[in-house]
């Protein structure tokens, strides 16, 4: 992960550190049967969401 975020962060700019590419990773993870959550969240809604213990709970 170390390796990616340096190489992401040096071809796409900011926003790839190791800890955003984990909560990237478990957003998918968790949320993978979504095509898309919405196009109005931002990154602070998604890591919120993955802030909820029970995945059953944000049920949209």
């Amino acid at each position: 992960m170390k390796e990616l975020s340096k190489e992401l962060r040096k071809i796409l700019g900011t926003g790839f550190s190791v800890s955003n590419l984990f909560n990237m990773r478990n957003l998918y993870i968790i949320y993978s049967k979504f095509q898309t959550l919405s196009g109005i969240l931002n990154w602070s809604h998604y890591c919120e969401l993955l802030s909820i213990e029970n995945v059953e709970e944000p049920n949209f």
